[in-house]
């Protein structure tokens, strides 16, 4: 799903640069057990690169059986390997937030 040398921006803006790091800043998102339902809103390529603008969704019981509803905006980068798949090299979850 990430390219060598991907990283992972956190909603708080802190950033996670391994794969190591990667597992963790999406520890919370996958203990949920739920799936993500995503919407591309934009997409902008150019030859192996790509700007990816995608309205997701996270909905469901969680763990606890509480409902659980999170949506967000990603701002991502993707670029697609000499195998022909494409993978993040930049993952913002929470990409479009207001400043």
């Amino acid at each position: 799903m990430y390219e060598p040398g991907a990283v992972f921006v956190s909603p708080d803006g802190s950033v996670a640069d391994s794969p190591e790091g990667i597992v963790r800043a999406n520890a919370g998102f996958l203990a949920l057990g739920l799936p993500i339902t995503v919407r591309p809103r934009h997409v902008h390529a150019t030859q192996d690169t790509a700007l990816l603008i995608v309205d997701w969704e996270i909905e469901g019981p969680g763990p606890d059986g509480q409902p659980v509803h999170l949506t967000g905006t990603a701002t991502d980068v993707a670029r697609r390997g000499v195998d022909g798949v494409w993978r993040y090299a930049i993952d913002r979850p929470a990409g479009l937030r207001p400043v």
